[in-house]
């Protein structure tokens, strides 16, 4: 789980080693 510097974006790495992007709005 991370935020991008501008905390608009998150990003959360699951347990089958895929990745997923969250946009903040």
């Amino acid at each position: 789980l991370a935020f991008s510097p501008d905390n608009q974006t998150l990003a959360s790495g699951s347990d089958d080693k895929t990745i997923k992007i969250w946009r903040i709005v």
